[in-house]
């Protein structure tokens, strides 16, 4: 069992993407001849494709004015260096783990948001372009591997820095050579020496384009199919990100909010989504009672519902009101389909109804995830120290643990961030510093990496033992007993 994450973020990029580099179009020298994965091998040295000879190869060819490396690339390679490497990454690893995190952005403000070096990207809709161009032809939906609904500046940033497909790879797939239409974009390109040392870094780099043309091919399929079944939103099959989640919620929220009487209809894949997203189904419910309920438009509209459901001598409750088809009986579903049928003079007032709710919705998601991580933390945080008191005092199990040194470096990693000005000497009237979930999640990375490399596999293990001890204490902590209990979990008051 390992230490979940605390989110899906990669912390390392996210606290230095910060750093600001520049990053302009890297324009290509066309005078000489690209070099073959021949020349790059013995570049490389060989047929090796370590990562620290990777980096140290191309530390050799920077320069003060011209970069090798992405943004943040480097410093991250050099940490798993340092850390031993133990899972043997190559350079491409490295670059993948930090540009994932696009696959999972729906438009240029997400990515913005993620990465510094986007930041000048321009979005397909503030360029200018000539009807013949290829900008156009995706814009009309006559590109058969792009998506016209997608910005096309978003698609290339995710095809070429998230997936790894070079200039010559997007050639191919789009028909022609794209290389003017990420200028005319801006988006930047990768040091030519960096983009074939990372190519050649990946060992299955073709069966892996191979099969990302695929995927995008099956779910080019399975859009098309939903959209020709009426579904106002694409939901993807397989597990989603909580970006594709908000996504998909806010695509559905817009639509009924245009189409409320489709809501008693909903499709049986809406349904499937929502019951395997309980959070997004109540997302959507406390938003439609918030709209009836609590602004003026969705009341005003309640009373005319109301008389009409009296009418038809049926019940109108809570369920028809959040939009809860399962449990709305087929009879409420046809009075409520009628009413807008009925009534086209509502749906704008309605419509206004929903985004007020939808935007109070959000607003009460976000005050309770912001609390859940809050004491999420305070569990990870609790856990470590306790283990820290455990290795400080010679607690830890008999037979287990017998490497000083392993010790003694976790027991410095989680004083450097809870003790930090008496590390090794903690005084126990002193309370741990308040963290954060992103200096939490890289103690957690390092204390894996120690175990891993120390051959300490079971540490893990412990460390989650403590973290259910954790999690039980802080929530027993509120009564007098529990909260010394906790203290004592801490070693806090002179423990």
């Amino acid at each position: 069992m390992r230490i979940s994450s605390i989110n899906n973020t990669n912390n390392y990029f996210k606290q230095n993407n910060s750093i600001s580099r520049n990053n302009n179009l890297l324009q290509q020298n066309k005078t000489y001849p690209m070099p073959t994965s021949a020349h790059y091998l013995s570049f490389m040295g060989g047929s090796s494709l370590d990562l620290k000879q990777s980096v140290a190869n191309l530390e050799r060819l920077e320069t003060q004015d011209k970069a090798k490396f992405p943004l943040g690339i480097k410093e991250a390679a050099q940490q798993v260096i340092e850390g031993g490497n133990p899972d043997n990454k190559t350079l491409v690893d490295i670059h993948k783990e930090k540009y994932a995190l696009l696959e999972d952005c729906y438009d240029l403000e997400d990515v913005k948001g993620l990465f510094d070096e986007f930041s000048d990207v321009l979005s397909d809709a503030d360029v200018d372009y000539r009807q013949d161009s290829f900008i156009a032809k995706v814009k009309n939906g006559e590109a058969e591997n792009f998506n016209k609904d997608e910005d096309l500046a978003l698609q290339l940033l995710k095809l070429y820095w998230a997936q790894g497909f070079s200039l010559t790879d997007l050639k191919e797939h789009a028909g022609t050579n794209l290389y003017r239409t990420m200028e005319k974009l801006n988006i930047p390109l990768m040091d030519r020496d960096y983009a074939h040392v990372l190519k050649f870094s990946d060992r299955e780099y073709n069966e892996h384009l191979t099969s990302k043309m695929s995927q995008m091919q099956m779910e080019k399929a399975d859009r098309l199919a939903q959209e020709k079944d009426g579904e106002p939103v694409y939901i993807k099959r397989g597990p989603l990100s909580e970006m594709h989640k908000k996504h998909i919620s806010d695509g559905l929220i817009r639509h009924y909010a245009q189409h409320p009487e489709k809501y008693a209809q909903m499709s049986k894949r809406q349904k499937d989504y929502f019951n395997s997203n309980p959070q997004q189904k109540e997302l959507i419910r406390i938003a439609m009672l918030y709209a009836w309920n609590k602004t003026q438009e969705g009341r005003s509209i309640k009373k005319h519902l109301i008389k009409f459901f009296k009418k038809a001598n049926t019940k109108l409750d809570d369920n028809v009101l959040a939009g809860s088809q399962e449990d709305m009986t087929k009879e409420q579903q046809q009075i409520f389909s009628d009413f807008w049928k009925k009534n086209a003079w509502a749906r704008e007032l309605f419509s206004k109804a929903l985004k007020k709710g939808w935007s109070a919705a959000k607003a009460q998601y976000n005050e309770f995830m912001q609390k859940l991580a809050d004491f999420q933390v305070s569990c990870y945080a609790a856990a470590f120290v306790s283990t820290r008191n455990d290795i400080a005092q010679g607690f830890m199990p008999k037979g287990s643990y017998e490497n000083e040194v392993f010790l003694s470096k976790v027991l410095n990693c989680i004083d450097n961030l809870f003790y930090p000005d008496t590390v090794g000497v903690r005084n126990q009237e002193v309370e741990p510093k308040i963290v954060s979930g992103e200096e939490v999640e890289l103690l957690m990375k390092d204390i894996q990496v120690l175990s891993e490399y120390y051959n300490e596999d079971n540490f893990v293990e412990y460390v989650n033992n403590k973290l259910n001890l954790s999690f039980k204490f802080l929530l027993e902590s509120q009564s007098e007993k529990g909260h010394s209990e906790f203290l004592n979990f801490i070693g806090v008051n002179g423990v």
